[in-house]
């Protein structure tokens, strides 16, 4: 079994790049097989059944999704990313000789995929505000401001007050409608730079779709603090909605914004769905408490 290590230049701030990521590896261990830049046809190069280390973030890993799993690839994740949603879901350390360690460990376990129309994302789908501020928010911005220039786009687009008319039905019978900012459905616990889900894990078997009403900002603010006290996100109060499914049937009016891992989607899925255990992921054994099964 070869390990490969596939690396985005351009994930990030751009600092972590080929060479920051192979000294750090050789020096905790881990033999190389070859190192490649994302878009050099490194997929003629690797194997069924080989370890693929992947240096970006989680828009990095949405667009291996397809390939990985046609090859039964055992990924790793080294975060270069800006967010770094994937690693905090994963419980891999976001300092680099963290991340290091746990490939150089070599503990494999298995977590789930979630599917949109037939696309896989790993970790969140996003409809509204969120999504357009993956859209609107430039690399240069990233780049300079990290995590703040997502929050800062975010909040601009709170007081613009948009918002999108959803209808969701889950697989287990429970409806949601109404006028939201914001509908994300979330694989793993983490997303939007660090906000949690609580009870999610990304191995349950289970997604997760959290709703952001249109409250003005001191009322969201109010909920976003509460939550995080609490770690609770609930209904009442016209505060924020979760529910929890193995799956979720969407229709949406007009044409918002849609993203996958950060990625910008066409049109709003009809038909969210999850695959449970069908990826293989390097996770330090500390990731215990996650649930999440070995791999074999």
């Amino acid at each position: 079994m070869a390990t490969h290590l596939l690396v985005n230049p351009r994930a990030g701030s751009g600092e972590r790049g080929l060479e920051f990521w192979r000294c750090r590896l050789a020096a905790s261990g881990v033999a190389l097989s070859g190192c490649w830049e994302v878009g050099e046809g490194w997929q003629h190069l690797v194997e069924s059944g080989d370890d693929l280390l992947v240096a970006g973030g989680d828009g990095t890993w949405h667009a291996l999704l397809g390939e990985c799993m046609r090859r039964s690839l055992r990924l790793g994740l080294l975060p270069s990313g800006t967010g770094n949603d994937l690693a905090r879901s994963l419980g891999v350390p976001l300092d680099p000789q963290g991340a290091v360690e746990v490939i150089a460990a070599g503990g494999v376990r298995l977590i789930d995929l979630a599917e949109a129309d037939g696309a896989f994302f790993v970790n969140v789908l996003h409809i509204g505000a969120g999504a357009t501020v993956s859209r609107t928010v430039a690399t240069v911005h990233k780049r300079r401001w990290g995590r703040l220039a997502y929050l800062r786009e975010i909040a601009r687009k709170i007081c613009q007050r948009d918002g999108i008319h959803v209808q969701v039905c889950t697989g287990d019978g429970e409806e949601l409608h109404g006028r939201w900012l914001e509908v994300a459905v979330a694989n793993g616990p983490s997303f939007g730079g660090g906000e949690s889900v609580p009870g999610a894990a990304i191995d349950d078997g289970r997604l997760d779709l959290i709703a952001v009403p249109q409250l003005p900002v001191s009322h969201l603010l109010w909920h976003w603090v509460r939550a995080k006290l609490t770690r609770n996100i609930g209904s009442d109060n016209g505060g924020l909605v979760h529910l929890s499914s193995q799956s979720f049937h969407v229709q949406a009016s007009g044409q918002p914004s849609v993203s996958m891992d950060g990625e910008p989607v066409e049109q709003v899925p009809r038909l969210i769905r999850v695959h449970r255990h069908a990826l293989s992921v390097f996770i330090t054994d500390s990731s215990a408490d996650l649930g999440v099964q070995h791999a074999h």
